[in-house]
C-alpha cells in the first residue's frame, strides 16, 4: 500500500513537471501582452500566479515583474510630467497677454517638461499647439521698431560691447540707438547717401562713408570729430587696423587711402587702374590687401607702401580673405576660378572647376578646407593644401613603406 501511494506521487509530480513549460510559457505570454497594453494589474496578477507553480521558469517571471514595475513608475512620472507641462502652458497662455517675452518661455518650459526624450517628441499635442502658436505669432515677437530715417536703411552695426545700435540710410544719415531702439543721436553731415558704418574696435569712435566721396569720423555719443577728405569718387568701404590706430578707406577712384585714428591723412595706395572692389588688413595688422576690377589684388605694409601685385586672374576679383593663421591669401574672380597665394603674394594654386564667376569664399576655422560659391548654381568644398597638410593629413601605410625605403636609400 505504502509502495502504491509513493508510485502515485511520483506519478503526479512527473505529470505536472511535464506541463510546467507549457503553462509557464502561457502565463508570460499573456503578462507580456497585458504589458504592452498598459494593462499593468493583470500583467502582474499573471506573473504571481504563475510563480510559485513554476520552479523551473521563476527567473523569467521575476524578470516580467522587474519590467511591469518598471513600467508602472515610468507611466506615474510621465503622468506627472504631462501634468507639470499643462501647468506651464495654461500659465503661458495667461501671461503671454500682458508679457509675451514671459509668457514665450513659459511655452518653452512647457514643451521641453513634455518632451519625450526617447521618442524625440512632444508627449502633449495641446502643449505642442500652444508652443506652436505663440511661435508663430510674428507680431508679438518685435520688440522695437527703429523709426526715424526717410528713405532706405542700407545697413545696421551693433557696438562692440552691445550698448548701441548704428544705422544709415540713402537719406544721407545715420542714426544712434541705444540697445533698446531708443534713439540717441541722428549723424548729419553727408551730402549724398550713407553707404557703411562701423565703429572703432574699443567702441569709442563711429565711421561712416557716403557717396559723396567722404569717410566722416564721429565720438561714439555721434558728436562729428573729423571729415576725410581726399577721396575723388564715392567711398566703396573703410576698415580699422586690428589694433583701432588707423582707418583704411577704399574708392571707386583706383585708391585706397590710409588715415590715423584721429582722421589725418597718412598715405594714398596708388596703383590699380580701376576701382576698388575692396581692403582688408592681414590678421597681425602687418599688411593690407586690396582688390579690383582691374583683375588683380595688390599687397601693401601697413605702412601703405606696395609689396606685390597678385597677377592671374582673367577678370574683376570679386573679394579675398586671409586664412585663419594668415599664411595664405584666398582670391576669387569673375573669372570662374579662386586663387590661392601665400602671404607675400606668391601663387600657390588656381582652383578651378566652377562654371560661373565664382561670387564668394570662406576657410573653415581650422584653415583646413575652403568653401567657394558660383553663378553656376553650386558650392565647391576643397581641401586648404597647405593648411590641410599641416593640421590633418597623415601618411597611410605604403606612404610609409615608401617612405621607409627612401630614407633607407638616403642613409
Amino acid at each position: 500500500m505504502k509502495r502504491l501511494i509513493l508510485l502515485l506521487f511520483w506519478l503526479g509530480a512527473t505529470a505536472l513537471n511535464a506541463q510546467e513549460p507549457a503553462f509557464c510559457q502561457t502565463m508570460l505570454q499573456k503578462a507580456r501582452a497585458a504589458l504592452q497594453a498598459r494593462d499593468y494589474n493583470r500583467a502582474r496578477e499573471y506573473c504571481e500566479s504563475a510563480l510559485p507553480l513554476c520552479p523551473q521558469s521563476a527567473d523569467s517571471i521575476r524578470s516580467a515583474m522587474t519590467r511591469i514595475s518598471k513600467a508602472i513608475d515610468d507611466e506615474k512620472k510621465r503622468a506627472d510630467r504631462s501634468a507639470r507641462a499643462n501647468r506651464y502652458a495654461a500659465l503661458a497662455l495667461t501671461k503671454a497677454k500682458t508679457d509675451y517675452t514671459l509668457g514665450w518661455h513659459l511655452a518653452c518650459l512647457a514643451y521641453q517638461t513634455a518632451y519625450d526624450s526617447i521618442q524625440h517628441a512632444g508627449t502633449e499635442p495641446g502643449v505642442s499647439g500652444i508652443t506652436n502658436d505663440l511661435f508663430s505669432d510674428t507680431d508679438a515677437w518685435l520688440y522695437k521698431t527703429l523709426e526715424g530715417h526717410t528713405d532706405a536703411v542700407d545697413g545696421a552695426v551693433y557696438s562692440p560691447d552691445g550698448a548701441y545700435i548704428l544705422t544709415w540710410s540713402a537719406d544721407n544719415t545715420a542714426r544712434l540707438w541705444d540697445k533698446s531702439g531708443m534713439p540717441v543721436k541722428t549723424l548729419e553731415g553727408h551730402t549724398s547717401t550713407v553707404t557703411g558704418a562701423i565703429f572703432s574696435p574699443d567702441g569709442q569712435f563711429i565711421l561712416t562713408w557716403s557717396y559723396d566721396k567722404t569717410a566722416r569720423l564721429w565720438d561714439k555719443n555721434g558728436l562729428p570729430v573729423k571729415t576725410l577728405e581726399g577721396h575723388t569718387n564715392w567711398v566703396t568701404g573703410a576698415v580699422y587696423s586690428p589694433d583701432g590706430q588707423f582707418i583704411l578707406t577704399r574708392s571707386g577712384d583706383k585708391t585706397a587711402r590710409l588715415w590715423d585714428k584721429n582722421g589725418l591723412p597718412v598715405k594714398t595706395l596708388e596703383g590699380h587702374t580701376r576701382g576698388l572692389s575692396g581692403a582688408m588688413y592681414s590678421p597681425d595688422g602687418q599688411f593690407i590687401l586690396t582688390w579690383s576690377q582691374d583683375k588683380t589684388a595688390r599687397l601693401w605694409d601697413k605702412n601703405g607702401l606696395p609689396v606685390k601685385t597678385l597677377e592671374g586672374h582673367t577678370s574683376n576679383v570679386y573679394g579675398a580673405v586671409y586664412s585663419p593663421d594668415g599664411a595664405y591669401i584666398l582670391t576669387w574672380s569673375y573669372d570662374k576660378t579662386a586663387r590661392l597665394w601665400d602671404k607675400n603674394g606668391l601663387p600657390v594654386k588656381t582652383l578651378e572647376g566652377h562654371t560661373a564667376a565664382v561670387y564668394g569664399a570662406v576657410y573653415s576655422p581650422d584653415g583646413a578646407y575652403i568653401l567657394t560659391w558660383s553663378y553656376d548654381n553650386t558650392a565647391r568644398l576643397w581641401e586648404g593644401f597647405p593648411l590641410y597638410i599641416k593640421h590633418h593629413w597623415a601618411p597611410n601605410a605604403e606612404v610609409k613603406r615608401l617612405q621607409a625605403q627612401v630614407e633607407g636609400v638616403e642613409r
